[in-house]
């Protein structure tokens, strides 16, 4: 899954993107997708994380490398595939969610452990699970669909222009990283990202 379709992009905005190769298209939707998981601090699709290794604690608890310590509220539900100490693979009901005497309890960033813990040790413990939105809202798809027409065509619009005029309406330009939550030059993009940050309080 990815943020939009080469046919996505391609049909978008009157079809300005028709005649980009597909491979072009494709290589910026990957660097768009890894931008807008950065800035908001969760992936927007179905991501699959096969075997990531943390030191056993010997605590109940494991932190995921999905874990955002500027997160205050859950990111999108884990679900945990497998998991594995020192090589031996926990059994179905010591990962089971349902199970409230050996099971897991699975948080958005964080595995705990109901029946044991994990056993300290140096790189010894391996979780295979998917995080991030099970679909791609649509506010998304269109603002990844922006900044990816934005940058593939060329524009007769100074880079560095703070404001233009279309004859009908006035528009205020945002330098990307000028200020918290402008990342692009485009404002209806930063209004959707800042919708769906995850490192801002209050955003769910």
């Amino acid at each position: 899954m990815a943020l939009f379709s080469v046919a996505e992009a391609r049909a978008f905005d009157k079809g300005q993107l028709a005649e980009f190769e597909s491979a072009d298209i494709t290589a910026a939707e990957v660097r768009i997708n890894a931008q807008f998981t950065r800035i908001c601090a969760v992936a927007f699709e179905p991501t699959n994380v096969t075997d990531e290794y943390h030191d056993g604690s010997g605590t109940a608890l494991l932190m995921l490398d999905c874990h955002n310590p500027l997160r205050e509220t859950p990111a999108r539900p884990v679900t945990l595939t497998a998991a594995s100490v020192d090589g031996t693979a926990l059994t179905t009901d010591d990962i089971s969610t349902t199970d409230y005497d050996v099971g897991m309890a699975v948080y958005a960033d964080r595995l705990v452990r109901r029946g044991d813990v994990w056993e300290a040790g140096s790189q010894n413990v391996a979780v295979s699970y998917t995080h991030g939105y099970l679909a791609v809202p649509d506010a998304i798809k269109r603002a990844a669909l922006l900044v990816c027409l934005s940058e593939m065509l060329t524009s007769d619009l100074a880079r560095a222009a703070t404001s233009y005029s279309d004859g009908e309406a006035s528009y205020t330009l945002y330098t990307p990283g000028s200020n918290r939550g402008f990342e692009y030059a485009l404002p209806e993009v930063n209004a959707i990202l800042g919708q769906f940050r995850e490192d801002m309080p209050g955003v769910a």
